[in-house]
């Protein structure tokens, strides 16, 4: 359906050269303008529905495993979606690593450098998916034909997700299973607001187009013309400023109009079995409002660790050496070593010195004074130097 647009949607282009998935302000008809934030959601580079509406099932399923009562919660359960994940990101790895060394033994025409020209640049699009599929093979680079091998997408979409889902595991570890959620969710509440409609903003990612249209505007009087890094950081400083105010103001609506809403007020009204969810007096339009006091600033806070925990068990001091193992030893995931750092000073307090807490702390320091060497040696010597490629 997406393809009656035009051949090689969203690579093709208008015949002024402009994207068909980024028609420009005031080049392009209102009517090609107002259908690309749907057709992105259907076909879009980044993150297109399929398979992406996966993942939010994904996040369903965790929904209803917490909702449970508190006992019937395993505690294994972050530990074993942890692994399920890493098992996920290890096949992606694996695959993108076999991708790119296929594209690196490609032939291309001389004076183009395969690691440089081609695979370095196909990599920095790591996160759009579409740009992972074989169709994109004539498109990516300057006229180069990239060999992009079939199933791409799904090594891209693995490793991605697979290490999100451990991300997601490593942030019910450290707040819901610590009783840490309340404490760290009112110190986030400026990105948690973006969750509250996540959908519409998802699909209201446009804004940033528009906002880079008015700072190349005002900044080089040309529209969409290529910003330096400076100017990068204001756009997306001013993209996040109207989401925010976007999100403070709609949430005095109770978000309503929102994609959420949309489907919230069909479900409130045609679903037999939630018909009856509220009371007569409440419209028909009202029942699918979401209530920002009692979804975003009280919400019923889920610890899934009592109160009374045995501080005997030690189970901070170990989990923060087991937490500073996986970053040194990893080496890819050495950043854990800034979170285990924290989780060992915490747990000294709480549970007192001990072993592990000990080793938890000084294993935490290597890794940040290696990461941070490793940092400031790649800033002074560049990848040339080295003699690597």
């Amino acid at each position: 359906m997406v393809a009656l647009i035009g051949p090689g949607y969203p690579w093709g282009s208008y015949p002024n050269g402009h994207q068909f998935s980024t028609p420009w302000i005031g080049y392009e008809s209102f009517w090609h303008i107002l259908r690309t934030p749907f057709i992105s959601a259907l076909a879009g580079s980044m993150e297109p529905i399929f398979p992406y509406l996966a993942v939010s099932f994904m996040g369903s399923i965790f929904g209803i495993i917490i909702s449970q009562p508190k006992e019937k919660i395993k505690k294994n359960f972050s530990r074993n979606t942890f692994l399920i994940g890493g098992g996920m990101f290890l096949a992606g790895l694996v695959g993108v690593v076999i991708i790119l060394i296929n594209i690196l033994s490609a032939t291309y025409p001389p004076g183009v450098d395969s690691f440089t020209d081609i695979a370095a640049q196909f990599y920095q699009y790591i996160s759009f998916h579409r740009h992972w599929a074989p169709d994109n093979a004539t498109y990516m680079i300057g006229g180069q034909v990239v060999p992009i091998p079939p199933f791409s997408w799904l090594a891209q979409f693995l490793l991605l997700n697979g290490f999100s889902l451990m991300a997601l595991m490593l942030l019910f570890r450290l707040l819901e299973f610590r009783g840490r959620s309340k404490v760290f969710s009112d110190k986030t509440k400026f990105i948690r607001r973006f969750g509250t409609v996540a959908f519409s903003n998802y699909n209201n990612q446009f804004i940033y187009f528009l906002m880079f249209c008015i700072t190349s505007s005002l900044f080089y009087f040309t529209p969409y013309v290529r910003l330096p890094w400076w100017a990068t950081f204001v756009t997306i400083g001013l993209t996040f400023l109207v989401f925010h105010f976007l999100l403070k103001g709609w949430e005095k609506l109770k978000y309503t109009g929102s994609l959420e809403w949309f489907i919230r007020t069909a479900s409130y009204n045609i679903v037999p079995a939630r018909k009856d969810a509220h009371d007569e007096s409440v419209k028909w339009w009202q029942k699918g409002q979401i209530d920002p006091e009692r979804t975003f600033y009280n919400p019923d806070w889920i610890d899934l660790n009592p109160t009374d925990v045995d501080k005997t068990r030690k189970e901070d001091s170990k989990f923060s050496l087991k937490l500073a193992l996986i970053g040194l030893c990893s080496i890819l995931f050495i950043v854990l070593n800034i979170i285990s750092l924290f989780v060992s000073l915490r747990a000294r307090k709480l549970e007192g010195k001990n072993k592990h807490n000990t080793a938890g702390l000084a294993i935490s320091i290597t890794g940040i004074v290696l990461l941070t060497a490793f940092i400031i040696v790649t800033l002074v010597i560049k990848t040339g130097a080295l003699g690597l490629f």
